[in-house]
């Protein structure tokens, strides 16, 4: 995708990221709703 690779390195943490914090987000989501359920 890019041949130059500083602009990958650039690039690409801030997508990593978000990425990492959506799935975290989602995973704790679900647990939370289910403990929610029995309380």
């Amino acid at each position: 995708m890019y041949p130059n690779p500083e602009f990958r390195q650039n690039r690409n943490p801030p997508v990593v990221f978000k990425t990492y914090l959506k799935n975290t987000l989602s995973s704790f989501k679900k647990p939370i709703l289910i403990i929610l359920r029995y309380f």
